[in-house]
Parts: structure tokens; C-alpha cells; sequence
């Protein structure tokens, strides 16, 4: 499953909540919630600076990690700047060497494309 890492700045709301539920509350809370995802929270962190808090997550896509962020910046609780990024495993990178995209440099013909890589295309 693919992994996610997700950035969080909390609002005063939330950081009220986190000093109440403690950090174990938000563990169990965070676990529940990827869970009904069908994934797992695989790490999380609060920082002394910003962002507040990074967690880790292995999700089935990038549907239920979008879901995951709506339904945190719904509650209130985070702020507008929360980020969700898609990371990607060294086999994952390895791949990008088999994928020749086809490039059209803005304002060129497609007969000035660029072919990145051909000899490994797929």
C-alpha cells in the first residue's frame, strides 16, 4: 500500500483537544481513524516548531488519504495548511528509469518533442 506522509498545524481548538486527550488519545484516535480507511498509522511525531504534528500513514490511495485531510480540516481542529504527500520507496524510484515520458516544451510543435530516456521505455 502506498505511504503518506501528512503535515498538521493544529488550531487553538485542536491544540485545546490535545492537551486534554494527551498524545496517547490522539494515537488511538488516529489509528481508529485510518483504520476505517482500510489502512494504519505507521508513525507520529509532535515537533516544537512547525509543523505541529507529522504522522504516517499507509493507505490504499490517494482517495482515502484525501479523505483522511477533509475530514481533519472539517473538524475544525487543524489548520488550512495542512499537507498530505504521496512518498515513494526506493523500488518505486527505481521504476521511474523504465517510464520515458514525452515531453512538449511550451510553445515547440509536437515534431520538437523531447523523449527523456527512450531506451528503457515501456
Amino acid at each position: 500500500m502506498p505511504i503518506y506522509l501528512h503535515l498538521v498545524d493544529y488550531t487553538a481548538e485542536g491544540l485545546a483537544g490535545l492537551r486534554k486527550d494527551g498524545g496517547t488519545g490522539r494515537v488511538a484516535a488516529l489509528h481508529t481513524l485510518a483504520e476505517s480507511v482500510g489502512g494504519r498509522l505507521l508513525h507520529i511525531w509532535w515537533s516544537a516548531g512547525e509543523p505541529d504534528c507529522v504522522t504516517v500513514f499507509e493507505l490504499p490511495d490517494d482517495v482515502a488519504s484525501m479523505a483522511l485531510e477533509t475530514r481533519a480540516r472539517a473538524s475544525g481542529s487543524v489548520s488550512d495548511s495542512y499537507r498530505a504527500i504521496r512518498l515513494m520507496g526506493p523500488e518505486e524510484v527505481d521504476r521511474l528509469r523504465l517510464i520515458a515520458p514525452e515531453y512538449h516544451e511550451p510553445g515547440t510543435s509536437d515534431r520538437k518533442s523531447t523523449r527523456l530516456n527512450s531506451s528503457h521505455r515501456t
